[in-house]
């Protein structure tokens, strides 16, 4: 498996998770957060079932943070949980680190329209 197969960037939208596929592929990968505005994040590993354990404690938070920095929400909690659970279910292996950023703009600098991204890796 190639390793930009291992590491891999989701633009999260209300019909889904799109596969963005950068070029060059970051070294090291985290370095992608290099090239946009932060946001805010949260992060959750999977288990062999492929789901978020304790994801709701995780929206909470989000939702603390939109509250108290005022940005806007860019998706519904179904849409975050669909697309999310895309982008687990497309990754080759089991269990995976997942972080999903929420940014007040678009990461347009990424490739994307989307103001969420979601990040996954071994």
């Amino acid at each position: 498996m190639a390793k930009a197969d291992q590491q891999r960037l989701y633009a999260l939208t209300p019909s889904g998770a799109e596969r963005i596929h950068l070029d060059p592929f970051p070294k090291p990968f985290y370095s992608l957060y290099q090239r946009v505005r932060p946001g805010i994040y949260e992060a959750a590993r999977t288990y062999d079932t492929g789901r978020v354990f304790g994801f709701e404690m995780h929206q909470e938070r989000l939702e603390g943070g939109i509250a108290a920095t005022g940005y806007e929400p860019a998706l519904t909690e179904s849409e975050l949980r669909r697309g999310l659970q895309q982008a687990i279910d497309e990754f080759p292996c089991s269990p995976i680190k997942v972080r999903w950023d929420l940014c007040p703009e678009p990461y347009t600098a990424l490739g994307t329209g989307a103001r969420m991204i979601a990040t996954l890796v071994p």
